[in-house]
């Protein structure tokens, strides 16, 4: 957490809103996820995917069959995003 220049300076508020962080889960079942999502879609094929990139291309794959094209195109700009800038691999 930054501290904004001029801000006054909490250091209990600060290291509350730290600790508060650090006990989120950030992975796995009980991690709190804030971004939209929707239920009319196909799911995410997990089971079968060896990695994220994996799982993210079988997906967007699936979009496409199920004729959801635009839907698959804007997980396939964010797919290819990461790719370019080194974040994740085309799988095997």
């Amino acid at each position: 957490m930054a501290l904004a220049l001029g801000s006054s300076l909490d250091p209990e508020a600060y290291w509350m809103a730290e600790a508060e962080q650090l006990a989120s889960p950030r992975r796995g079942k009980l991690a709190v996820i804030d971004v939209p999502t929707r239920t009319d879609l196909p799911p995410v094929p997990i089971a079968e995917c060896a990695n994220a990139s994996d799982a993210i291309l079988r997906f967007v794959r699936k979009l496409e069959a199920g004729g959801h094209t635009r839907e698959a195109a804007t997980v396939g700009v964010l797919y290819t995003e990461l790719v370019r800038a080194n974040l994740m691999a085309l799988p095997a």
